[in-house]
């Protein structure tokens, strides 16, 4: 299997005003396969987003090597999309002006970035919405117009920082089905945060679990369903087998 990203004994730390180091993470060993959906949980503050900064080169001066696609991150300059938290929308940008941010980037025209983009809005659920504002939307549709706006960045790697933690259960539910879906039709590699443990198992094909700062790797969890997939795994017992496991590597 072909590795898109790959960290190999990942260590960060930040030297702070007042002179003394804070660890943040320690040995960090992670790989994101060709078409896999992997998935990174642990507590606040244990660096699973200053893994996200490293991947993108956002940040640097850490020890170990990552690469993407094969490359040292320092020497590939390849683009990798990501998406934080937040959407991030401009709110007076319509929705299409917003998605089509990224070509735009790239110098494409205007009339050819919206024709790219409306032809995927009915597959992310935003068709009759490209006319709309931001704060006319819901949590939901807003979260699909900012993964449509990473989709269009057009890396085979997508790096999604909990970008449903902010959504009600019923809507977050209803996400990580259509997510799945899009996935499933498009196949990118995906790296995953998230504090959800649910989630983490019915989305992934693997899960791994950081410890509290500094973040090192303490369980990696191979999650064994076919694809595609539904909410009734989520009453079998080899899930509750996983969840049980994940909860407990979480707890130690």
């Amino acid at each position: 299997m072909k590795s898109r990203v790959l960290l190999k004994n990942v260590s960060k730390t930040y030297f702070m005003d007042n002179g003394e180091k804070l660890e943040t993470l320690n040995n960090i060993n992670i790989e994101l396969g060709d078409n896999e959906f992997v998935s990174i949980i642990g507590p606040s503050g244990c660096g699973k987003s200053t893994i996200f900064r490293l991947i993108t080169g956002l940040e640097g001066s850490f020890s170990g090597d990552i690469f993407i696609n094969d490359v040292e991150v320092e020497k590939s300059g390849e683009t990798v999309s990501y998406m934080q938290q937040k959407d991030l929308l401009m709110p007076w940008r319509k929705i299409i002006d917003n998605v089509i941010l990224p070509l735009e980037l790239r110098g494409e025209g205007r009339k050819d970035s919206i024709k790219t983009a409306m032809e995927h809005l009915p597959e992310f659920g935003l068709e009759g919405f490209e006319n709309s504002y931001p704060d006319q939307l819901s949590g939901g549709m807003r979260q699909r117009a900012a993964l449509l706006r990473t989709f269009l960045i057009g890396s085979p790697i997508m790096l999604l920082d909990e970008p449903f933690g902010a959504l009600d259960a019923i809507t977050r539910s209803d996400m990580q089905e259509w997510l799945l879906k899009v996935w499933q039709q498009n196949r990118k590699s995906v790296l995953f945060i998230t504090h959800d443990i649910d989630e983490a198992i019915y989305l992934s094909d693997r899960v791994y679990v950081l410890s509290n700062r500094p973040g090192h790797i303490i369980h990696e969890l191979k999650v064994d369903f076919d694809r595609p997939r539904d909410k009734e795994i989520l009453l079998t017992e080899k899930y509750l087998d996983y969840k049980k496991q994940l909860t407990e590597k979480l707890n130690h």
